[in-house]
């Protein structure tokens, strides 16, 4: 008896070390109780539950069947990881830095990692470069990462979605603390980034709608369909948006992770037309369809926001669902062609110049694993 006693009180002793290490290290502070009082000025936070909330009430909870999702998990036939490393392009930042009159310039470092030049403004978008779990062996990169922290330029503004850890890297944010970057981040997220290192400063919380004008470009939080949260305890205790980012005669938006609703079509009449817009696609399946977009429904978004060009992002680096990493991009891609819409799909690491003619190369499709997919099908058809 006194040895299950003390192995129980060791397991337990242990749990809560580790859990406090992850909070340190990790989850980050969440909002205190003065800060939640500023809160109560936003349309979208609840004052009864301390959460912030979405545009179409939901509950993710009620979709998700946890024996189909088991059984998926365990007993699909999809290609969910790459089997061979993914093409890339060394990132060329000497290029992306040149001042050379092009208003947009980026270069995409997977999943939603995206480094902009917006007419010589450097921006890096949702950055994360380990992995997108607490616990690194959990969500695993598919590749290594292009660039580190270290050999990177550095940037001037960071802007982040939300606090998910396939948008927000602890370590990153970290390094970047020590930088003279200025950190735009929604309601909320300046607790997470103060545990951090990083000064008070430097960090700018903003709700929907709100703006804020850094170095010549207009940086805009709008809606998103979509929750937050680290730990166990701090779900909806920070806010989620997407991104406008506007220049002299540019218009782009990043739609950061966001379900499909009615703020697409509100955003591009209000703040629209767009010249670009980033959007997520990918890690989506019908039982979470309330916080993330299924293909055609990028498509839809694109139109409300009256976007003339669009490059998908949020796929491409981990494997966070059901289907096979590349259905994302094949989807969207045949979609927008069907609709004559320009999609913009580089490699990893690639420099893009904007605007101009978008590649016509589905480059994944030349990728065993998609070559593969396809026998597969054909072969179920059959």
């Amino acid at each position: 008896m006194k040895i299950a006693l003390s192995l129980i009180t060791g397991l337990l002793i242990l749990g809560y070390g580790i859990y406090k290490w992850l909070d340190i290290q990790e989850f980050g502070a969440v909002p205190d109780a003065a800060e939640r009082q500023k809160f109560l000025q936003s349309p979208n936070f609840d004052s009864k539950n301390g959460t912030f909330t979405n545009i179409v009430p939901g509950d993710l909870r009620r979709d998700m069947k946890t024996w189909p999702l088991l059984q998926s998990y365990i007993f699909g036939k999809e290609i969910r990881t790459p089997t061979q490393d993914l093409p890339v392009v060394a990132p060329d930042f000497d290029q992306l830095l040149k001042k050379d009159g092009v208003p947009l310039k980026w270069i995409w470092l997977g999943h939603s990692t995206l480094y902009l030049n917006i007419q010589g403004t450097l921006v890096l978008v949702d950055p994360v470069f380990t992995s997108a779990s607490p616990f690194r062996f959990m969500v695993t990169r598919f590749q290594a990462p292009l660039a580190t922290v270290e050999t990177m330029p550095k940037p001037d503004v960071i802007v982040i979605s939300h606090d998910h850890y396939d948008h927000l890297d602890a370590g990153t944010m970290r390094f970047f603390a020590g930088t003279s970057a200025q950190f735009l981040v929604p309601l909320g997220l300046g607790s997470r980034l103060r545990s951090w290192g990083v000064d008070q400063a430097r960090i700018q919380e903003m709700d929907w709608h709100e703006s804020l004008n850094v170095q010549g470009v207009e940086f805009r939080a709008v809606p998103a369909q979509h929750f937050s949260g680290r730990g166990l305890f701090d779900a909806n205790k920070t806010l989620w948006t997407g991104w406008i980012m506007k220049g002299p005669g540019l218009n782009i938006v990043y739609s950061g992770d966001t379900g499909y609703a009615g703020h697409f079509k509100e955003t591009g009449d209000r703040y629209g037309p767009f010249d670009l817009a980033f959007l997520e696609c990918g890690q989506y399946n019908t039982m979470w369809r309330y916080v993330h977009m299924m293909p055609d429904e990028v498509l839809q978004a694109a139109r409300d926001l009256q976007a003339r060009n669009l490059s998908p992002v949020h796929w491409g680096m981990f494997n966070l669902s059901l289907h096979n990493w590349f259905d994302p991009i094949d989807s969207i891609t045949s979609l927008a062609t069907k609709a004559q819409l320009p999609i913009w799909h580089p490699k990893l690491g690639e420099l893009t110049s904007f605007p101009g003619t978008p590649s016509q190369e589905t480059w994944w499709r030349s990728h065993p694993d998609f070559i593969k997919g396809q026998s597969m099908v054909s072969k179920d058809q059959g």
